[in-house]
Protein backbone atom coordinates (compact mmCIF):
# COMPACT_ATOMS: atom_id res chain seq x y z
CA UNK A 1 0.00 0.00 0.00
CA UNK A 2 1.31 3.43 -1.16
CA UNK A 3 0.10 6.72 1.20
CA UNK A 4 1.16 10.07 -0.67
CA UNK A 5 -0.31 13.43 0.80
CA UNK A 6 -0.57 16.89 0.00
CA UNK A 7 -2.56 20.00 1.83
CA UNK A 8 -4.47 22.42 -0.02
CA UNK A 9 -4.57 25.12 2.97
CA UNK A 10 -7.38 23.93 5.13
CA UNK A 11 -7.27 20.07 4.42
CA UNK A 12 -4.89 17.63 4.12
CA UNK A 13 -5.85 14.54 1.50
CA UNK A 14 -3.88 11.67 0.60
CA UNK A 15 -4.36 9.52 -2.15
CA UNK A 16 -3.48 5.77 -1.01
CA UNK A 17 -3.47 2.77 -2.94
CA UNK A 18 -5.88 0.71 -0.78
CA UNK A 19 -7.03 -3.45 -0.73
CA UNK A 20 -10.68 -4.33 -0.37
CA UNK A 21 -11.05 -7.43 1.76
CA UNK A 22 -13.69 -7.66 0.08
CA UNK A 23 -13.13 -8.19 -3.25
CA UNK A 24 -9.74 -8.59 -2.83
CA UNK A 25 -9.67 -6.07 -5.90
CA UNK A 26 -6.49 -3.29 -5.31
CA UNK A 27 -7.92 0.68 -6.26
CA UNK A 28 -7.22 3.82 -5.63
CA UNK A 29 -9.03 6.50 -3.55
CA UNK A 30 -8.78 10.29 -2.66
CA UNK A 31 -9.53 10.85 0.85
CA UNK A 32 -10.21 14.09 2.70
CA UNK A 33 -9.47 13.54 6.13
CA UNK A 34 -11.58 16.75 7.65
CA UNK A 35 -14.43 15.39 7.36
CA UNK A 36 -16.64 12.24 6.95
CA UNK A 37 -19.54 12.87 4.45
CA UNK A 38 -17.31 13.94 1.63
CA UNK A 39 -16.86 12.76 -2.14
CA UNK A 40 -14.57 9.53 -2.60
CA UNK A 41 -13.17 8.91 -5.99
CA UNK A 42 -12.51 5.17 -6.18
CA UNK A 43 -11.47 2.60 -8.38
CA UNK A 44 -13.05 -0.63 -7.07
CA UNK A 45 -16.80 -1.53 -6.56
CA UNK A 46 -18.63 -2.89 -4.31
CA UNK A 47 -19.41 -1.90 -0.77
CA UNK A 48 -18.29 -2.16 2.82
CA UNK A 49 -15.10 -1.88 2.27
CA UNK A 50 -12.56 -2.20 4.93
CA UNK A 51 -9.16 -0.59 4.35
CA UNK A 52 -6.07 -1.01 5.68
CA UNK A 53 -4.07 2.64 5.74
CA UNK A 54 -0.35 3.70 6.97
CA UNK A 55 -0.84 6.38 9.62
CA UNK A 56 1.43 8.56 10.68
CA UNK A 57 3.33 6.98 13.29
CA UNK A 58 3.01 3.50 11.70
CA UNK A 59 0.69 1.10 10.46
CA UNK A 60 -2.99 1.56 11.67
CA UNK A 61 -5.98 -0.12 10.66
CA UNK A 62 -8.45 2.13 9.73
CA UNK A 63 -12.00 0.52 8.78
CA UNK A 64 -14.46 2.77 6.44
CA UNK A 65 -17.73 1.84 5.05
CA UNK A 66 -18.37 2.96 1.39
CA UNK A 67 -21.33 2.06 -1.54
CA UNK A 68 -18.67 1.97 -4.18
CA UNK A 69 -18.99 1.68 -7.38
CA UNK A 70 -16.13 1.32 -9.98
CA UNK A 71 -14.99 4.62 -11.46
CA UNK A 72 -17.72 6.97 -10.00
CA UNK A 73 -18.14 9.35 -7.93
CA UNK A 74 -19.39 7.85 -4.09
CA UNK A 75 -19.36 8.99 -0.53
CA UNK A 76 -17.42 8.36 2.79
CA UNK A 77 -20.31 7.14 4.92
CA UNK A 78 -18.14 6.53 8.26
CA UNK A 79 -14.95 6.62 9.38
CA UNK A 80 -14.08 3.90 12.68
CA UNK A 81 -10.43 4.87 13.01
CA UNK A 82 -8.30 8.16 11.39
CA UNK A 83 -5.09 9.24 13.44
CA UNK A 84 -5.92 11.39 15.81
CA UNK A 85 -2.93 13.41 16.01
CA UNK A 86 -4.47 16.50 13.65
CA UNK A 87 -7.69 18.07 15.17
CA UNK A 88 -8.41 19.64 11.63
CA UNK A 89 -7.15 16.79 9.73
CA UNK A 90 -7.96 13.50 12.23
CA UNK A 91 -9.76 12.26 15.16
CA UNK A 92 -10.73 9.48 16.95
CA UNK A 93 -14.79 9.37 16.69
CA UNK A 94 -17.29 11.91 15.23
CA UNK A 95 -20.89 12.62 17.00
CA UNK A 96 -23.63 11.97 15.16
CA UNK A 97 -25.56 14.80 13.37
CA UNK A 98 -23.09 17.47 14.97
CA UNK A 99 -19.55 18.60 13.57
CA UNK A 100 -18.03 17.48 16.86
CA UNK A 101 -15.10 15.29 17.27
CA UNK A 102 -13.51 13.32 19.58
CA UNK A 103 -9.66 12.65 20.54
CA UNK A 104 -8.39 10.26 22.72
CA UNK A 105 -5.84 12.29 23.75
CA UNK A 106 -7.02 15.89 23.03
CA UNK A 107 -10.78 15.03 24.17
CA UNK A 108 -13.76 16.77 22.36
CA UNK A 109 -13.46 19.87 20.39
CA UNK A 110 -15.39 21.40 16.98
CA UNK A 111 -13.19 22.31 14.05
CA UNK A 112 -15.67 23.29 11.29
CA UNK A 113 -14.31 27.15 11.53
CA UNK A 114 -10.81 26.25 11.17
CA UNK A 115 -7.93 27.20 11.78
CA UNK A 116 -10.53 28.42 14.87
CA UNK A 117 -11.17 24.95 17.10
CA UNK A 118 -13.03 25.06 20.10
CA UNK A 119 -12.20 22.88 22.40
CA UNK A 120 -14.76 21.82 25.25
CA UNK A 121 -13.03 22.78 28.23
CA UNK A 122 -10.05 25.07 27.07
CA UNK A 123 -12.51 27.24 24.66
CA UNK A 124 -11.53 28.74 21.62
CA UNK A 125 -8.32 27.70 20.33
CA UNK A 126 -6.12 28.78 16.86
CA UNK A 127 -4.42 26.14 15.55
CA UNK A 128 -1.25 25.94 13.89
CA UNK A 129 -0.30 22.56 12.59
CA UNK A 130 3.68 22.60 11.83
CA UNK A 131 4.77 18.97 11.67
CA UNK A 132 2.74 16.06 11.58
CA UNK A 133 2.93 15.46 15.29
CA UNK A 134 3.68 19.34 16.54
CA UNK A 135 0.54 21.40 17.01
CA UNK A 136 0.86 25.20 17.93
CA UNK A 137 -2.23 26.96 19.48
CA UNK A 138 -3.15 30.41 20.36
CA UNK A 139 -5.26 30.79 23.57
CA UNK A 140 -6.50 34.56 24.22
CA UNK A 141 -4.93 34.28 27.87
CA UNK A 142 -1.88 32.04 27.44
CA UNK A 143 -0.39 33.24 24.06
CA UNK A 144 0.97 30.57 21.77
CA UNK A 145 1.57 26.87 23.72
CA UNK A 146 2.85 24.08 21.81
CA UNK A 147 1.72 19.97 22.48
CA UNK A 148 1.35 16.58 20.78
CA UNK A 149 -0.31 13.46 21.35
CA UNK A 150 2.78 12.36 23.60
CA UNK A 151 2.92 15.55 25.70
CA UNK A 152 -0.14 16.21 26.62
CA UNK A 153 -1.91 17.52 28.90
CA UNK A 154 1.30 19.28 29.36
CA UNK A 155 1.69 22.56 27.43
CA UNK A 156 4.79 24.32 26.29
CA UNK A 157 4.25 28.47 27.12
CA UNK A 158 5.95 29.96 24.72
CA UNK A 159 5.87 33.42 25.98
CA UNK A 160 6.90 32.37 29.32
CA UNK A 161 8.92 29.53 27.87
CA UNK A 162 8.19 27.21 30.52
CA UNK A 163 5.71 23.86 30.85
CA UNK A 164 2.51 24.18 32.36
CA UNK A 165 0.75 21.23 33.27
CA UNK A 166 -3.47 21.24 32.37
CA UNK A 167 -5.54 19.65 34.69
CA UNK A 168 -7.68 17.71 32.26
CA UNK A 169 -11.80 18.02 32.65
CA UNK A 170 -11.02 21.12 34.71
CA UNK A 171 -13.79 23.46 32.88
CA UNK A 172 -14.75 27.22 33.73
CA UNK A 173 -12.22 28.03 35.29
CA UNK A 174 -9.43 25.67 33.67
CA UNK A 175 -6.59 24.72 36.27
CA UNK A 176 -3.33 25.14 35.06
CA UNK A 177 -0.02 24.11 36.75
CA UNK A 178 2.98 26.37 36.62
CA UNK A 179 6.44 24.69 37.04
CA UNK A 180 8.29 27.85 36.83
CA UNK A 181 6.54 29.38 39.56
CA UNK A 182 5.12 26.25 41.59
CA UNK A 183 1.93 26.86 41.91
CA UNK A 184 -1.44 26.46 40.05
CA UNK A 185 -3.49 29.49 38.54
CA UNK A 186 -6.79 29.38 36.59
CA UNK A 187 -7.77 30.90 33.18
CA UNK A 188 -11.55 30.77 31.56
CA UNK A 189 -13.86 31.89 34.39
CA UNK A 190 -17.12 31.94 34.25
CA UNK A 191 -18.93 35.38 34.36
CA UNK A 192 -21.83 36.55 36.24
CA UNK A 193 -24.23 39.29 35.95
CA UNK A 194 -24.57 41.92 38.24
CA UNK A 195 -28.06 43.29 37.45
CA UNK A 196 -29.20 46.73 38.84
CA UNK A 197 -31.64 49.68 38.53
CA UNK A 198 -32.87 52.64 40.71
CA UNK A 199 -35.63 53.28 42.62
CA UNK A 200 -37.36 55.45 41.72
CA UNK A 201 -35.31 55.64 38.42
CA UNK A 202 -35.46 59.23 38.39
CA UNK A 203 -33.58 59.86 41.34
CA UNK A 204 -30.55 58.37 40.05
CA UNK A 205 -28.22 55.93 38.26
CA UNK A 206 -25.57 52.67 39.51
CA UNK A 207 -22.36 52.05 37.76
CA UNK A 208 -20.96 48.80 38.38
CA UNK A 209 -23.07 46.27 36.73
CA UNK A 210 -22.89 44.07 34.27
CA UNK A 211 -20.58 41.07 33.87
CA UNK A 212 -17.84 40.14 36.45
CA UNK A 213 -15.84 37.03 36.13
CA UNK A 214 -16.07 34.55 38.53
CA UNK A 215 -13.96 35.07 41.92
CA UNK A 216 -13.46 39.03 41.33
CA UNK A 217 -14.76 41.95 43.28
CA UNK A 218 -17.25 44.23 41.76
CA UNK A 219 -17.92 47.93 42.76
CA UNK A 220 -21.42 49.63 42.22
CA UNK A 221 -21.33 53.13 42.44
CA UNK A 222 -24.79 55.36 43.34
CA UNK A 223 -24.85 58.27 41.83
CA UNK A 224 -28.28 60.43 42.70
CA UNK A 225 -29.36 63.37 40.73
CA UNK A 226 -29.71 66.84 41.42
CA UNK A 227 -32.63 66.98 44.02
CA UNK A 228 -32.03 63.29 45.77
CA UNK A 229 -30.46 61.75 48.77
CA UNK A 230 -28.85 57.87 48.30
CA UNK A 231 -30.80 56.33 50.93
CA UNK A 232 -29.44 52.52 50.36
CA UNK A 233 -29.04 49.15 48.93
CA UNK A 234 -32.08 46.48 48.12
CA UNK A 235 -32.20 43.02 46.85
CA UNK A 236 -29.07 40.82 46.96
CA UNK A 237 -27.47 43.65 48.95
CA UNK A 238 -27.66 45.80 52.08
CA UNK A 239 -26.79 48.69 53.80
CA UNK A 240 -26.01 52.56 52.52
CA UNK A 241 -22.10 51.92 51.93
CA UNK A 242 -21.26 53.64 48.62
CA UNK A 243 -19.09 52.49 46.90
CA UNK A 244 -20.66 49.00 47.38
CA UNK A 245 -17.84 46.36 47.11
CA UNK A 246 -19.28 42.99 46.31
CA UNK A 247 -15.96 40.52 47.10
CA UNK A 248 -15.16 37.30 45.11
CA UNK A 249 -18.72 37.15 43.24
CA UNK A 250 -19.70 33.88 42.50
CA UNK A 251 -23.63 33.89 41.34
CA UNK A 252 -25.40 36.79 39.68
CA UNK A 253 -27.38 39.73 41.66
CA UNK A 254 -30.17 41.71 41.76
CA UNK A 255 -29.43 45.20 43.13
CA UNK A 256 -31.84 48.23 43.80
CA UNK A 257 -30.31 51.31 44.68
CA UNK A 258 -32.84 53.22 46.41
CA UNK A 259 -33.28 57.33 46.22
CA UNK A 260 -35.14 59.88 48.71
CA UNK A 261 -36.03 63.60 47.00
CA UNK A 262 -34.78 65.86 48.68
CA UNK A 263 -38.34 67.15 49.07
CA UNK A 264 -38.97 65.25 52.04
CA UNK A 265 -37.61 67.79 54.17
CA UNK A 266 -34.56 68.54 56.73
CA UNK A 267 -36.22 66.11 59.02
CA UNK A 268 -36.14 63.16 56.63
CA UNK A 269 -33.15 63.70 55.60
CA UNK A 270 -31.57 63.79 58.75
CA UNK A 271 -33.31 60.37 59.65
CA UNK A 272 -31.02 59.20 56.82
CA UNK A 273 -28.19 60.40 57.48
CA UNK A 274 -28.63 59.09 60.77
CA UNK A 275 -29.29 54.99 59.35
CA UNK A 276 -26.61 55.82 57.66
CA UNK A 277 -24.41 52.48 58.09
CA UNK A 278 -21.02 53.49 56.47
CA UNK A 279 -19.81 56.82 58.34
CA UNK A 280 -19.57 57.83 61.44
CA UNK A 281 -21.48 60.14 64.22
CA UNK A 282 -18.43 62.96 63.31
CA UNK A 283 -19.25 62.66 59.68
CA UNK A 284 -23.29 62.13 59.64
CA UNK A 285 -22.65 65.89 61.62
CA UNK A 286 -20.62 67.05 59.01
CA UNK A 287 -22.60 65.63 56.23
CA UNK A 288 -25.41 67.55 57.92
CA UNK A 289 -23.19 70.55 57.55
CA UNK A 290 -22.46 69.96 54.10
CA UNK A 291 -26.16 69.53 52.90
CA UNK A 292 -27.07 73.05 54.98
CA UNK A 293 -24.20 75.02 53.82
CA UNK A 294 -23.81 73.44 49.92
CA UNK A 295 -26.73 71.24 49.40
CA UNK A 296 -24.79 68.29 48.59
CA UNK A 297 -22.60 66.02 50.45
CA UNK A 298 -20.74 62.66 48.93
CA UNK A 299 -20.55 61.36 52.30
CA UNK A 300 -23.95 60.71 51.10
CA UNK A 301 -23.52 61.47 47.71
CA UNK A 302 -26.25 63.16 47.58
CA UNK A 303 -26.91 65.38 44.60
CA UNK A 304 -24.14 64.18 42.42
CA UNK A 305 -25.60 64.97 38.84
CA UNK A 306 -23.69 64.30 35.46
CA UNK A 307 -22.81 68.30 35.47
CA UNK A 308 -21.02 68.56 38.70
CA UNK A 309 -19.93 71.81 39.30
CA UNK A 310 -16.21 72.56 40.85
CA UNK A 311 -16.55 73.92 44.54
CA UNK A 312 -15.99 77.55 44.80
CA UNK A 313 -13.31 79.37 46.96
CA UNK A 314 -15.22 79.57 50.04
CA UNK A 315 -16.29 75.80 50.05
CA UNK A 316 -12.81 74.65 49.19
CA UNK A 317 -11.55 76.64 52.53
CA UNK A 318 -13.96 75.40 54.01
CA UNK A 319 -13.21 71.86 53.01
CA UNK A 320 -9.86 72.41 54.28
CA UNK A 321 -10.60 73.92 57.78
CA UNK A 322 -12.65 70.79 58.63
CA UNK A 323 -9.98 68.43 57.20
CA UNK A 324 -11.95 67.08 54.58
CA UNK A 325 -10.08 66.07 51.34
CA UNK A 326 -10.93 67.75 47.83
CA UNK A 327 -11.27 66.97 44.66
CA UNK A 328 -10.84 70.27 42.67
CA UNK A 329 -7.54 71.20 41.85
CA UNK A 330 -5.89 73.96 44.08
CA UNK A 331 -2.14 75.76 42.60
CA UNK A 332 -1.11 75.74 46.03
CA UNK A 333 -0.88 71.68 46.46
CA UNK A 334 1.46 71.20 43.64
CA UNK A 335 5.24 72.46 44.16
CA UNK A 336 7.06 72.91 41.21
CA UNK A 337 7.94 69.45 40.62
CA UNK A 338 4.50 68.57 39.73
CA UNK A 339 5.73 66.39 36.73
CA UNK A 340 8.01 64.37 38.20
CA UNK A 341 5.86 61.42 38.52
CA UNK A 342 7.98 59.24 41.18
CA UNK A 343 5.58 57.47 42.67
CA UNK A 344 6.85 53.91 44.43
CA UNK A 345 4.40 51.85 41.69
CA UNK A 346 4.21 54.75 38.75
CA UNK A 347 7.62 56.29 38.19
CA UNK A 348 7.93 58.22 34.62
CA UNK A 349 9.80 60.24 32.58
CA UNK A 350 10.40 61.90 29.39
CA UNK A 351 11.14 59.41 26.78
CA UNK A 352 9.98 56.37 28.92
CA UNK A 353 8.68 53.52 27.08
CA UNK A 354 7.32 50.26 28.38
CA UNK A 355 4.49 47.56 27.58
CA UNK A 356 1.59 46.49 29.88
CA UNK A 357 -0.75 43.11 29.24
CA UNK A 358 -4.27 44.15 28.05
CA UNK A 359 -7.66 42.15 28.13
CA UNK A 360 -10.64 43.54 26.74
CA UNK A 361 -11.84 44.62 23.24
CA UNK A 362 -8.59 43.20 21.94
CA UNK A 363 -5.94 40.95 24.40
CA UNK A 364 -2.49 41.40 23.59
CA UNK A 365 0.09 44.38 24.50
CA UNK A 366 -0.41 47.92 25.21
CA UNK A 367 1.96 50.33 24.53
CA UNK A 368 3.34 53.17 26.85
CA UNK A 369 4.89 56.42 26.03
CA UNK A 370 5.94 59.17 28.46
CA UNK A 371 5.96 62.11 25.87
CA UNK A 372 6.24 65.54 27.28
CA UNK A 373 4.92 68.25 29.81
CA UNK A 374 2.14 70.24 29.85
CA UNK A 375 0.34 73.11 31.53
CA UNK A 376 -2.69 71.87 33.18
CA UNK A 377 -4.91 75.13 35.17
CA UNK A 378 -1.61 76.20 36.06
CA UNK A 379 0.14 72.63 37.01
CA UNK A 380 2.88 71.44 35.13
CA UNK A 381 2.23 67.72 34.65
CA UNK A 382 3.43 64.63 32.32
CA UNK A 383 1.91 63.04 29.31
CA UNK A 384 1.70 59.73 29.10
CA UNK A 385 -0.02 57.87 25.69
CA UNK A 386 -1.12 54.44 25.69
CA UNK A 387 -2.00 52.28 22.56
CA UNK A 388 -3.91 49.41 22.90
CA UNK A 389 -3.54 46.13 20.93
CA UNK A 390 -6.53 47.92 18.61
CA UNK A 391 -4.25 50.54 17.93
CA UNK A 392 -6.77 53.11 19.87
CA UNK A 393 -4.63 55.62 21.53
CA UNK A 394 -5.64 57.37 24.26
CA UNK A 395 -3.31 60.02 26.65
CA UNK A 396 -3.19 61.30 30.28
CA UNK A 397 -1.79 64.23 31.89
CA UNK A 398 -0.58 63.19 35.20
CA UNK A 399 1.07 65.46 38.10
CA UNK A 400 2.24 65.09 41.33
CA UNK A 401 1.28 66.77 44.57
CA UNK A 402 3.28 68.32 47.56
CA UNK A 403 2.32 65.30 49.72
CA UNK A 404 3.48 62.51 47.18
CA UNK A 405 0.29 61.72 46.08
CA UNK A 406 -0.58 61.21 41.77
CA UNK A 407 -3.09 63.34 40.11
CA UNK A 408 -5.15 62.83 37.02
CA UNK A 409 -5.54 66.07 35.72
CA UNK A 410 -7.34 65.62 32.43
CA UNK A 411 -7.49 62.69 29.67
CA UNK A 412 -8.44 63.01 26.17
CA UNK A 413 -9.77 59.94 24.06
CA UNK A 414 -9.59 60.70 20.13
CA UNK A 415 -11.36 64.21 19.52
CA UNK A 416 -12.65 63.96 23.31
CA UNK A 417 -10.48 65.72 25.97
CA UNK A 418 -12.31 65.61 29.42
CA UNK A 419 -10.71 67.90 32.23
CA UNK A 420 -10.30 65.37 35.27
CA UNK A 421 -8.51 66.92 38.29
CA UNK A 422 -9.24 63.91 40.31
CA UNK A 423 -6.17 62.39 42.88
CA UNK A 424 -5.51 58.94 41.37
CA UNK A 425 -3.00 57.52 43.07
CA UNK A 426 -2.29 58.10 46.80
CA UNK A 427 1.14 58.41 48.00
CA UNK A 428 0.09 55.15 50.60
CA UNK A 429 -2.23 53.37 48.78
CA UNK A 430 -5.19 51.22 51.23
CA UNK A 431 -7.99 48.86 50.11
CA UNK A 432 -10.95 51.18 49.86
CA UNK A 433 -9.68 54.42 48.98
CA UNK A 434 -11.59 56.06 46.76
CA UNK A 435 -10.65 59.60 44.77
CA UNK A 436 -13.61 62.15 45.38
CA UNK A 437 -14.16 63.88 48.33
CA UNK A 438 -16.57 63.96 51.02
CA UNK A 439 -17.09 67.52 50.44
CA UNK A 440 -18.06 67.26 46.66
CA UNK A 441 -20.51 65.33 44.46
CA UNK A 442 -19.19 62.14 42.71
CA UNK A 443 -17.03 63.11 39.73
CA UNK A 444 -17.74 61.46 36.17
CA UNK A 445 -14.18 59.83 36.08
CA UNK A 446 -13.16 58.40 39.30
CA UNK A 447 -11.24 55.74 40.71
CA UNK A 448 -10.99 52.95 43.58
CA UNK A 449 -8.25 50.71 45.00
CA UNK A 450 -9.53 47.19 45.12
CA UNK A 451 -6.53 45.72 46.67
CA UNK A 452 -2.97 47.29 47.47
CA UNK A 453 -1.73 43.58 47.73
CA UNK A 454 -2.64 42.20 44.86
CA UNK A 455 -0.73 39.81 43.10
CA UNK A 456 -0.91 39.34 38.90
CA UNK A 457 -0.16 36.63 36.56
CA UNK A 458 1.49 38.29 33.49
CA UNK A 459 1.12 36.82 29.59
CA UNK A 460 4.67 35.87 29.45
CA UNK A 461 3.98 33.72 32.86
CA UNK A 462 5.77 35.54 35.97
CA UNK A 463 4.11 36.45 38.87
CA UNK A 464 3.98 40.18 40.17
CA UNK A 465 3.44 40.61 44.20
CA UNK A 466 2.17 43.57 45.85
CA UNK A 467 0.26 45.49 42.61
CA UNK A 468 -2.38 48.14 43.13
CA UNK A 469 -5.33 46.91 41.99
CA UNK A 470 -7.01 49.61 40.92
CA UNK A 471 -10.83 50.22 39.39
CA UNK A 472 -11.25 53.20 37.08
CA UNK A 473 -14.06 54.55 35.45
CA UNK A 474 -14.73 57.23 32.86
CA UNK A 475 -17.29 58.15 30.57
CA UNK A 476 -15.18 56.21 27.94
CA UNK A 477 -13.49 53.52 30.07
CA UNK A 478 -14.39 51.02 32.90
CA UNK A 479 -11.21 49.07 33.53
CA UNK A 480 -9.03 47.29 36.44
CA UNK A 481 -5.14 49.19 36.39
CA UNK A 482 -2.80 46.59 38.04
CA UNK A 483 0.64 48.80 39.32
CA UNK A 484 3.59 46.79 40.62
CA UNK A 485 6.62 48.29 42.59
CA UNK A 486 9.25 49.69 39.97
CA UNK A 487 7.42 48.27 37.13
CA UNK A 488 4.77 50.31 36.81
CA UNK A 489 1.45 50.05 34.59
CA UNK A 490 1.95 46.20 34.04
CA UNK A 491 -1.98 45.02 33.18
CA UNK A 492 -5.54 46.42 32.34
CA UNK A 493 -8.73 44.15 32.24
CA UNK A 494 -11.75 46.15 30.66
CA UNK A 495 -14.86 45.55 32.44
Amino acid sequence: MKLNFFHTGRNWFCFLLLSASATGVAGEAQLNFAATGVPLITNFSGSNKHLSVLGWNGVETEAFETNATRGTLTTLQKVRSVHNSFPLTGWDSAYPDTSWKSSAWLGAYEPSTSPWVYHGTLGWLFCSQKAMDSLWFWHSELGWIWTNSNRFPYLFQNSAKSWLLYEKGSHRPVRLFDYTNGQWFEIGHRQHNIEISSSPPSGGTVEGGGLIKDGKKAFLLAKPRTGYLFKGWEGDALGSRNPLTLANVKKNHLIVARFEPLSQGIESLASVVSAATHITAREKKEALLQLAYKGTSSLLSVGGSEQTQPMGSKAYELAKAMGLQTSDINQGDFGLDSATINHARMSWIIGYTAEADFEGVANGILGIQVKNTERVDGVESLVVEFTRPDRVAYSRWFAKDNSGSVWLLKEKHGETMEITNIPFLPAKPKAGWKSWSNASAVPKTNVIIANENATVRLRDGSLLEGCIELHFRSPTANQIEYYAKEKNLVKIEQL
